[in-house]
């Protein structure tokens, strides 16, 4: 079940990849970082966390086998 989570999160952060809808937007966040930039830092984030979840449940225990 696991697995079709991982694939269902990946397709979800290929999509929200695609963030041409925020190009024009010159919001600063905290008055210093343009909102793309902490947009992209969250998705970073989140990308790294599917990876956890990857690793942990989804990698062989030992792929030499």
């Amino acid at each position: 079940m696991v697995k079709y989570l991982v694939v269902v999160l990946l397709i979800l952060l290929v999509i929200l990849h695609q963030d041409y809808w925020q190009w024009e937007d010159s919001t600063l966040v905290f008055g210093l970082l343009p909102w793309t930039l902490v947009y992209h830092m969250g998705l970073s984030l989140s990308a790294a966390a599917v990876w956890w979840l990857t690793v942990q449940f989804c990698w062989p225990e030992n792929p030499s086998e």
